[in-house]
């Protein structure tokens, strides 16, 4: 199971055990939703609105400290990539969120 690193957030949130629990279920909540929009985007060949919702999964992702998934959200971002390496990135950002998920269900304080 993926291990989860929560310094960055532990950073960010000065310690505040609540301000950390309502990152990760906000994280949890909303980008399953993003996902969703990045395939419909991917699916519509539309390169401009994935890099609209990759940006606004970047905060999360980076609090939460997913280097992997930060990688691929960046790539989206990027003016001039093709579909192939959209489709790529999108695959990966899903594995990245289910193994997240998993791993945020397992934690014993949400």
């Amino acid at each position: 199971m993926k291990k989860l690193n929560f310094k960055k957030l532990d950073e960010i949130s000065s310690g505040n055990e609540e301000f950390k629990r309502k990152m990760v279920v906000l994280f949890k909540t909303t980008s399953l939703d993003a996902l969703e929009a990045l395939q419909q985007a991917l699916a519509k060949e539309d390169l401009y609105e994935m890099a609209r919702i990759a940006h606004r999964m970047k905060p999360s992702v980076v609090a939460l400290d997913l280097k992997e998934m930060q990688n691929d959200i960046t790539f989206l971002e990027r003016e001039g990539i093709n579909l192939d390496q959209a489709r790529q990135s999108v695959e990966s950002i899903r594995l990245e969120i289910y193994d997240t998920i998993l791993a945020i269900d397992a934690l014993e304080w949400q």
